[in-house]
């Protein structure tokens, strides 16, 4: 198992055991991102298991982006209180399916045109959210609210990921063994990162935008 997996997996249970112990303080938005993070600490065990008897586990990501994606647009939901949002889940799933049946077919290679879809749709998210928060009024800092930090995380972790997830296919081929392994190691960079934002978030007491009120959540 490559070495960064090992801090991988340490960030994640660390973010489920600290999510499981300040579960009454969590905003519900941040307890659907909790559910995510075990999601994915359970999909990442079974990917290295697979690996055991498999050449490839791409497929049991592509499938876990069904579920993972309306997650995160329901979590972004609560908060901004949009019904056009959830249209986004209807549409990624349809397009997401048609990719797996016709162009990046389930388990042979990355489905990174869905990925290359969700990133740019979680970059949406994170800005319209940002932009809510400065329309709210409220006396709490930018950071204090539910999403904030994540925001940031999904923005930066899209600005990284998108030429990865662009070209990696591409790379996947001996003669680009190398390319392949900084490709590899700019995913994980920005995936440590991102959790780390999941992470953060979990500490402290985080304001719901959606209550209408400025108070923080108790």
């Amino acid at each position: 198992m490559p070495a960064y997996y090992y801090s991988y997996f340490l960030l994640l249970a660390v973010g489920i055991l600290t999510g499981m112990l300040r579960w009454k303080v969590l905003t519900p938005s941040l307890r659907i991102f909790w559910g995510l993070l075990v999601g994915t600490f359970l999909i990442e065990v079974a990917g290295r298991w697979i690996l055991l008897y498999c050449e490839s586990n791409v497929a049991i990501y592509s499938i876990f982006r069904f579920v993972s994606f309306p997650l995160i647009v329901w979590a972004y939901f609560i908060e901004i209180q949009n019904k056009n949002l959830l249209l986004l889940i209807l549409g990624f799933w349809i397009v997401h399916a048609l990719n797996l049946a016709y162009l990046q077919k389930l388990a042979l290679v990355y489905d990174s045109y869905s990925i290359i879809l969700s990133l740019l749709i979680f970059s949406y998210l994170g800005l319209a959210y940002l932009k809510h928060i400065l329309n709210f009024p409220s006396e709490n800092n930018l950071l204090d609210f539910s999403l904030s930090l994540i925001s940031f995380g999904y923005l930066l972790f899209a600005s990284t990921s998108l030429f990865v997830f662009g070209t990696i296919n591409l790379v996947r081929r001996p003669e680009f063994e190398g390319a392949f392994v900084v490709l590899q190691t700019i995913r994980a960079t920005a995936n440590h990162l991102l959790y780390l934002t999941f992470l953060i978030s979990f500490f402290g007491r985080r304001s719901p935008v959606s209550t209408g009120n400025s108070r923080k959540h108790e």
